[in-house]
């Protein structure tokens, strides 16, 4: 499961016995997460509880269900989100459609507006992944007409 959403679900479903022998090996443990941010796990002080002695670290059904549950949760969330872009991108290509068909219709052309509409949406999200937002020329008063 080489996966961002496994290690901190991973370490939340651990057992006290099982936190205790990955804090035998581990004393910090750091990765970044899907946003960016850097998750942390500090192992906790070794008390007198009993660690773990198995030859590997074994979840049992419970716990291997819990992990594939947050896994399932956070891709079912991207998803959405995906969605959810998709469709911004699709408003937004509609509304420069519109706009250069009322403007500058000689650069839409006449056959293929579905081809010409999918390109333009591609470009937007390009533009959106890059940052590029808005018209990144003012022409108002420094372009020669």
């Amino acid at each position: 499961m080489g996966d961002t959403r496994v290690l901190p679900s991973l370490l939340a479903t651990l057992s006290d016995s099982q936190t205790r022998r990955a804090a035998q090996a581990i004393g910090q443990w750091q990765w970044f997460n899907r946003d960016g941010t850097i998750g942390n796990w500090l192992a906790p002080a070794l008390d007198d509880g009993v660690a773990d002695t198995a030859d590997h670290l074994e979840l049992d059904a419970l716990q291997f269900a819990s992990l594939l549950d947050a896994a399932e949760a956070e891709a079912e969330a991207e998803a959405e989100a995906e969605a959810e872009a998709e469709a911004e991108a699709e408003a937004e290509a509609d509304g420069i459609f519109a706009q250069l068909l009322e403007t500058v219709s000689q650069l839409v052309p006449r056959t293929g507006r579905a081809l010409f509409h999918r390109q333009l949406q591609r470009t937007l999200e390009i533009a959106t992944g890059l940052h590029v937002a808005g018209n990144p020329i003012d022409c108002s008063s420094s372009c020669s007409r």
